[in-house]
């Protein structure tokens, strides 16, 4: 028989998650919603609402760079209390 399996490591554990917060922050930014902003206006839109969709595009994209800062705080805490735990000397 082999050597039972250490369980992971704590901190690891949180350095993998902050890793993936920031993956889906870098996710959330390049969404096309995000980089549609500058390109909304009124010589973009025919009709009569391109105002109203200008202020939507940005109210939309203005909430995803928020939430994305958010994942990126996260993660940023996650390695804060990756740092703060105990050192493991190794198995078992």
């Amino acid at each position: 028989m082999g050597t039972p399996l250490a369980p992971p490591d704590p901190a690891d554990q949180l350095r993998r998650r902050a890793a993936t917060l920031r993956a889906f922050a870098t996710i959330v930014e390049n969404t096309d919603v995000c980089r549609l902003g500058p390109l909304v206006g009124s010589d973009t839109w025919i009709g009569p609402g391109p105002n109203g969709c200008a202020t939507d595009v940005r109210m939309i994209r203005g909430r995803l760079v928020t939430e994305a800062a958010s994942l990126r705080d996260c993660a940023r805490l996650l390695e804060s209390q990756a740092m703060a735990s105990p050192v493991r000397d190794g198995p078992g």
